[in-house]
């Protein structure tokens, strides 16, 4: 019976998730232009006028990103499959029922297909999220009776809010990414599931924290959000976990290798996350 390496899983995981830092930059390049588009359009003296024509720049500036954001998302997904691919290259040898080919066509390309759209489509949704909230302010200004100076440190704080969003797009974007191709080239061997894993620091979620070493089925995930949202690991805004997977002829025990919570500071892309509550 084959033996699963728990440590070689998470050390592969980690690997995949070093695209985050890239992806994370990128965008932030995204919320930096909006930011100066904010400061050269934006004037105090003139806040109505100025929100107007900084809305429409946002706007404009969105609407011109879609080339750049699909090649940035392909970029991305590329680089997620490409750093766990030797892991499942190995596993294809061993059990002798794949060819490498295998990997490029199919469910796979379908799901990286999947991931490149709907990536591209959040990174261009940046600057037109931002138009969107300077509307929302100009309205509260005009209809609540906001003071201006209110009005104008919300409008500047544009770059801000635009980067704290980015920095979540990355982090969530990634991880799901990873999740899905894992599960995808995981079904394609006859895995039935995983053991749920997570990043064992202080920052994992309580309901992420309970599901620690527990097999699940990847056709019937967990609960894992709030509001009973179901989601692999790495699926949900956030989320750090990882999925160890189980591969036909392992053993999966309820509970698998024994995992002690420490008291790690957060890793560096953590630091930037936009939810301060979230894992």
């Amino acid at each position: 019976m084959p033996r699963r390496d728990t440590r070689a899983q998470e050390r592969q995981w980690k690997r995949a998730q070093r695209a985050e830092q890239q992806f994370a930059r990128n965008l932030r390049r995204v919320a930096k232009r909006c930011a100066d588009l904010t400061r050269a359009t934006f004037k105090a003296d003139a806040p109505m006028g100025s929100s107007a024509k900084l809305r429409r720049e946002l706007e404009r500036y969105g609407q011109s990103l879609q080339q750049w954001a699909k090649a940035t998302a392909q970029r991305m997904v590329a680089d997620v499959a490409r750093r766990d691919e030797k892991f499942w290259f190995d596993k294809s040898r061993e059990m002798g029922n794949l060819l490498k080919t295998d990997f490029a066509r199919g469910p796979l390309g379908v799901a990286a297909r999947e991931r490149v759209y709907e990536a591209a489509s959040l990174i261009s949704s940046l600057p037109l999220e931002a138009a969107q909230r300077v509307e929302k302010y100009s309205i509260e200004f005009m209809t609540r009776g906001i003071r201006a100076n209110e009005f104008a440190k919300r409008i500047m704080n544009t770059g801000e809010v635009t980067k704290s969003r980015a920095n979540l797009i990355a982090r969530t974007e990634t991880s799901r990414t990873a999740g899905i191709l894992q599960q995808v080239r995981a079904e394609s061997v006859g895995s039935e599931g995983y053991i749920w894993r997570t990043s064992m620091d202080i920052d994992v979620r309580d309901r992420h924290r309970k599901l620690e070493g527990k097999f699940f089925r990847w056709d019937d995930p967990p609960v894992t959000g709030e509001n009973g949202e179901r989601s692999h690991p790495g699926g949900i805004y956030n989320c750090r976990c990882w999925a160890e997977v189980v591969l036909p002829g392992e053993r999966h025990p309820a509970v698998g290798r024994k995992r002690r919570v420490t008291n790690a500071s957060p890793t560096r892309a953590s630091r930037f996350r936009a939810e301060p509550v979230d894992e």
